[in-house]
């Protein structure tokens, strides 16, 4: 008897196991645009609390008297 070739994972074996109303995330989920998009909105906040954090450490430093 042959040996099935389909892998077991397979995105769209596990998608037709979901519910009807999370077979969307799912696919919005694994598709690589969404992730890219993710981890760029994620980086770009990463950053812009750099500045701020920068900025607010800048401003205290030169606006602290000097006994």
């Amino acid at each position: 008897m042959p040996k099935p070739t389909q892998p077991m994972n397979n995105a769209s074996n596990i998608e037709q196991q979901l519910p009807v109303e999370c077979q969307w995330l799912h696919r919005l989920i694994n598709r690589r645009s969404f992730k890219i998009s993710i981890c760029v909105i994620v980086c770009f906040l990463n950053i812009v609390d750099l500045l701020v954090d920068w900025y607010f450490f800048m401003s205290k430093a030169t606006i602290q008297e000097v006994n």
